[in-house]
């Protein structure tokens, strides 16, 4: 519950005569974030600068989601494969998850030896083509 002050400054008497305070107001619901546009200073990273590493889970559902997704049908949901993902992860017996971690280990590593290797900008900035203004010379000129 949030309290937000209004801008009048009366009060008023309730039937007890204790005062009311009527420059205050209840309002249940959130408060809603401004939805800005990202500012022309943002960055993201650069695209031709290495990808992360994989965790040991995810080199598993990557490796398994195709056998998921042929056992659940063609009509099988996102969430319905990710959760029959996480059950057999969470079943997986203690060696089979050290082939995981092996696996994600030597991704780690690959990470490691491009990273060292990379000498460009790690971030860049956001260039996208505004839509809807026309350039100062974009329609030829009539007579």
């Amino acid at each position: 519950m949030f309290f937000v002050r209004l801008q009048e400054d009366h009060h008023d008497l309730d039937d007890e005569g204790v005062g009311i305070d009527d420059d205050v107001a209840f309002i249940d619901s959130p408060i809603k974030k401004d939805k800005r546009k990202r500012e022309a200073t943002a960055l993201r990273k650069a695209p031709q600068a290495p990808k992360r590493f994989k965790s040991s889970y995810i080199c598993f559902f990557m490796a398994k989601q195709p056998e998921i997704k042929e056992a659940l049908g063609d009509k099988a949901t996102v969430t319905e494969i990710s959760k029959r993902s996480a059950e057999m992860w969470k079943s997986l017996p203690a060696q089979e998850r050290q082939h995981w971690d092996e696996v994600a280990a030597k991704d780690k590593q690959r990470y490691m030896v491009e990273k060292a290797a990379y000498t460009g900008p790690w971030q860049v900035p956001w260039k996208r083509a505004k839509k809807g203004k026309l350039t100062r010379f974009a329609r030829p000129w009539t007579s």
